[in-house]
């Protein structure tokens, strides 16, 4: 198997700020792709627990071990808590949104290989898509029907969450493609397919070499063709005569974007040394920590967040102004 994956962020913010997730797993032959929530408590991490717990996992069914996932992230969170307290900084804010039980949401989906055949779930529009060898959509995988709206299906790190995964499986033949996809990309090309030229977008997601040309092309589909603007991920999977798994060199996760020293070598392969417009003025778990639209108590909270990011949205485009 010839695999390519790319991660990128939202317009006008880095790489921290990232709620989407993926991984590769050579030897289980698995990959997975979360989304988490932005209108929850550390969606990052919650996504992040979801997905290596499947790559590292002998189950098939992600929802049996649930409760000992929401155990982690919650054990997470309270150590964090205790971190905050101990540098004085207020949580009385995330203590609050924990007694009312506003937890993380994730959207999922993941596979595991067995030859050329493949098994799996998707819940909510994170999404698996078959193309054809003349890159035509045979099928896009999710657990919803219809268009694409504002209330997927998702993994609730408190509760029950939305939905049921469902459970996926195919054969991957020579020629064949498939594209794991956060809900941009989700959206974007079912809406291509309804026209009937979705062929000739996924033939320029193939010819993606690095992360430079993703995040190019991002920008220019959020620009051009109205693709909506969130945390985008694509995994570009295609069989080339081996069971294996191949991971080219140009895969950029997102542990690795954001840790901008590593390797010297890696990051110029995948062509990462870009500078940040606004600069790293805030740590991981800081910029992933989002108090929920729905808390009572926390709305002018949620306010700042906005405001801020507007701001930065506003600075952007003063910088940019070639940008649309």
């Amino acid at each position: 198997m010839d695999i390519r994956g790319f991660i990128t962020h939202k317009l006008a913010e880095e790489n921290t700020d990232c709620q989407d997730y993926f991984g590769i797993n050579h030897e289980n032959k698995k990959i997975a792709i979360s989304d988490g929530m932005s209108q929850s408590i550390f969606p990052l991490k919650w996504a992040k627990i979801i997905v290596n717990h499947y790559l590292h996992s002998t189950n098939k069914c992600l929802s049996d071990d649930i409760r000992m996932l929401q155990t982690e992230w919650l054990d997470h969170v309270v150590a964090e808590m205790q971190r905050q307290k101990e540098k004085d900084i207020p949580t009385w804010m995330l203590e609050n949104c924990l007694n009312e039980r506003q937890g993380a949401g994730a959207t999922f989906c993941g596979i595991m290989f067995e030859g050329q055949e493949w098994s799996g779930q998707v819940l909510g529009d994170s999404c698996l898509i078959e193309v054809n060898s003349d890159n035509k959509i045979v099928n896009i995988h999710r657990s919803q029907t219809g268009d694409f709206g504002n209330h997927p299906d998702f993994l609730d790190s408190f509760n029950e969450g939305r939905g049921t995964p469902k459970d996926i499986k195919g054969i991957l033949k020579p020629g064949n493609k498939l594209l794991f996809v956060t809900d941009p990309f989700a959206e974007f090309l079912y809406l291509k397919k309804h026209e009937g030229i979705e062929n000739v977008y996924v033939e320029q997601l193939l010819k993606i070499c690095s992360h430079a040309d993703f995040q190019n092309l991002v920008d220019r589909w959020r620009a051009e063709e109205n693709m909506h603007n969130d945390d985008s991920t694509l995994v570009i999977v295609k069989y080339d005569g081996k069971d294996d798994f191949n991971v080219d060199g140009c895969t950029a996760y997102l542990d690795e974007l954001i840790d901008m020293n590593g390797s010297k070598d890696k990051l110029e392969k995948i062509n990462t040394s870009e500078q940040s417009v606004y600069g790293k003025d805030c740590s991981n778990e800081q910029a992933n920590f989002m108090i929920p639209m729905g808390c009572r108590y926390c709305k002018k909270k949620h306010a700042r967040v906005f405001i801020t990011k507007l701001l930065k949205l506003l600075q952007y485009y003063k910088q940019n102004p070639n940008k649309k």
